[in-house]
This record gives structure tokens, C-alpha cells and sequence, in this order.
């Protein structure tokens, strides 16, 4: 329903057309800028201290970290938690949690991180927000949920990877296309021409010399007219270089 809704958002605003797909969170991470960014902005948040206060006569004053900052899961470590929560935040315009405890005021003091795929949320007749994570129903009470793309009338945020999907997947489009064009070997390397006839049989010969010299660093003696020209495709020909540097 989530995906659906956001489809039909996308659409309207015109941002994914001419045949763009939706790019996946595992796919837009393929992608060297999106990995770079995501991984930069959650390692720094995740590493930063974390302090509690409270107000005391309109002055702030710093009490113990609560046990939810301080170890907020029994799988993950705070700075991972906090990782977890900022990468999904990045990517999906959500992030998740489920109170697992509670102290005896009824604060949380402990959630664990849910995967955004697991997790649908609308709206009921009573404007209350309604969670479903996997197949089990949770109160609105027991979710954490923190919106970081909000968007007015929707109960979650949207995700930036919809509205970046045509930019994105260009830019998978020219990664692949470096990695094809430097590996397939589609273009020669350089010519080994002469005015004189040569036959296939001599050519291979002349050829195999030649890099066998070349891949000795050894010293190339050119006889029979022979002249060396290397092949390049300029950069600002192919536009190789220019599509990676605005993709990213």
C-alpha cells in the first residue's frame, strides 16, 4: 500500500517517466556517490556524544543517560543503533522500532530497529496512526517512529530514492558501462601498420613479438616500414567522465 501510494505521488509530479523503474535500497548503495553519502552521514551522527537534560527553572541540567540511549537494544550497540537508524532515515524517509521494555513511569528502555520493508502504517477512521510489521499488529504506543521525508497527508515519510530513481539509475547506467567498455577489450589498444602486403601469418607474428616485447618492458625495434599508432577515445568524446561527475 506504501509503495503503491508513493508510485502514484511520483508519478503525478512527473519525476519517474520514460521508462525509469524503481531503483532498490541494495541497488542505489551499488551506486559509489549514494554508498559514499549514506555511510559518511551515518558514521558521523552514530559517533557523536550523546547527552541528556532536563529543564530546571528554564535552564537546561544534565542528568545519566537513560538506559534507551545508552543501550538501547540486546542485538546492537548504540553507535550501531543509531547507524541503523540514520541509513534508514537516508534511504527509505523512515525509520522504525518496536519498545521491547519499559521502566516503571512507562518510559521506553529499550527498541529494536525493524527493518522499513517489514513495516506498513496508515491511517484508521480516527486519524490514529495504524502499524502492521511483518504479520503481527502494533499499537501506535509500542512503535517508534521517526518521519525524515514528510509529506502532508501521508502517516510516513517518503523515500528520496523514488524521486532519485532517474538519477540514480543513470548513474548505475555509466558505472557499468566504465566497467564494460575498460574490461571488454571491444576496442583495439593500437595499430601495427606498414605499407608492404602482409599476410595473416605474418601479421599474428609481428603482432606477438610486439607484445611480448612491450609486457618485458623491453626494448620495441620497428623494421619493414612498420609504424606504431596508439589508439585513445577522449574522455569529452564519450562523455564518460561528465555523466559520473554529475551523477555524482
Amino acid at each position: 500500500r506504501r509503495s503503491e501510494t508513493l508510485t502514484e505521488l511520483v508519478g503525478r509530479h512527473g519525476t519517474r517517466s520514460g521508462g525509469v523503474t524503481h531503483v532498490s535500497e541494495s541497488q542505489a548503495l551499488a551506486h559509489s556517490a549514494v554508498w559514499s553519502s549514506v555511510w559518511l552521514i551515518a558514521d558521523l551522527l552514530s559517533t557523536l556524544p550523546v547527552k541528556a537534560y532536563r529543564s530546571s527553572d528554564g535552564r537546561p541540567v544534565e542528568f545519566p543517560t537513560p538506559s534507551v540511549l545508552a543501550s538501547p537494544s540486546i542485538e546492537v550497540g548504540p553507535v550501531d543503533w543509531i547507524s541503523q537508524h540514520v541509513t534508514s532515515l537516508l534511504l527509505r524517509g523512515n525509520a522504525y522500532g518496536v519498545v521491547t521494555a519499559r521502566d516503571g513511569q512507562g518510559w521506553p528502555t529499550a527498541i529494536e530497529n525493524v527493518n522499513a520493508d517489514a513495516v506498513t502504517v496508515r491511517r484508521d477512521s480516527a486519524g490514529r496512526r495504524v502499524y502492521r510489521v511483518g504479520s503481527m499488529d502494533v499499537d501506535e504506543s509500542n512503535m517508534f517512529h521517526v518521519i525524515g521525508r514528510p509529506w502532508a497527508g501521508l502517516p510516513y515519510g517518503i523515500s528520496v530514492l523514488d524521486f532519485a530513481a532517474r538519477n540514480i539509475g543513470m548513474g548505475l547506467g555509466a558505472e557499468k558501462f566504465g566497467d564494460d567498455f575498460f574490461r571488454s577489450g571491444a576496442h583495439p589498444t593500437a595499430i601495427l601498420s606498414t605499407t608492404k602486403a602482409v599476410d595473416s601469418t605474418q601479421a599474428l607474428a609481428v603482432k606477438d613479438r610486439f607484445k611480448a616485447a612491450v609486457g618485458s618492458r623491453d626494448v620495441v625495434v620497428l623494421g619493414d616500414d612498420l609504424k606504431y599508432s596508439p589508439l585513445q577515445i577522449a574522455p569529452n568524446e564519450s562523455q564518460f567522465l561528465e555523466t559520473v561527475g554529475a551523477s555524482a
